[in-house]
């Protein structure tokens, strides 16, 4: 069976989908991730927070609106947030996540306590990119990984960066996680600061983050492929994903 591998903008009926998508991203290769750090409470909660949050008003980071789903024979199988840097500033995420917590009922205190929380992760210097073009919150189904799907997905998201005039493209990759670094490296990405904090390790098992930074060029690798609308795998692509035998969901 052919495997389809199509690229298409997240709907707010996709928020669950990407819930488990930040929550994995912010695992990376560890146990427990910032989500896991922050949100205390059942796991059923948390999913149903970050759901919620995917779906908040401000078009912060983690909204749907900035997401890219590849699905492979029309199941979601990966996704990326993609936005400019200069348009979320920090206090855009605080403010919809404050917003999802308030709506879902939470106190100050424990709001309060979140941020407390928070501070292991605001330590280390790491600095707030201002300009360019920003991936965050990437994650591949188990099933579909190491099938060539996250890279065509990162191939559509730099294109789309490229396409909107940006020349530097900006990820964040946890320390230790070896394997999506490495990936990221065969994209051209190249490693421009580690921030490494021992508090952060004992929160979450990640050491701290890896500054990666894509100098882009308008469409470079990409003629051809028309990306923003579904389509199917380029020939590059395709051989890898033809084993994949799944089913729609």
């Amino acid at each position: 069976m052919t495997a389809r591998v199509r690229i298409r903008a997240a709907k707010a009926s996709d928020a669950r989908f990407l819930a488990w998508v930040m929550l994995a991203a912010s695992r990376s290769h560890a146990a427990r991730g910032l989500w896991d750090h922050l949100l205390d409470g059942s796991s059923r909660e948390r999913s149903a927070l970050l759901t919620a949050y995917a779906r908040t008003r401000p078009r912060h980071a983690g909204h749907y609106s900035r997401f890219r789903i590849a699905t492979v024979n029309g199941v979601n199988a990966a996704a990326v947030s993609a936005y400019p840097a200069a348009e979320i500033p920090p206090e855009k995420n605080t403010a919809a996540l404050v917003e999802t917590l308030v709506h879902a009922g939470w106190s100050t205190a424990r709001i309060d306590a979140l941020f407390e929380r928070a501070r292991v992760w605001t330590r280390f210097e790491l600095p707030e990119p201002n300009e360019g073009w920003m991936l965050e919150w990437v994650a591949t189904v188990p099933r579909f990984r190491r099938q060539g799907v996250a890279q065509y997905l990162l191939m559509d998201a730099l294109a789309a960066g490229a396409a909107a005039g940006h020349r530097r493209t900006e990820v964040r990759v946890a320390v230790g996680n070896h394997a999506a670094q490495a990936a990221y490296e065969g994209l051209g990405f190249q490693v421009r600061s580690t921030h490494v904090d021992v508090g952060l390790l004992a929160s979450t098992g990640a050491a701290g983050v890896v500054r990666m930074v894509h100098a882009t060029r308008p469409t470079a690798g990409f003629e051809g492929v028309d990306f923003g609308v579904p389509h199917e795998a380029p020939a590059a692509v395709r051989p890898v994903t033809r084993a994949c035998s799944v089913t729609a969901a």
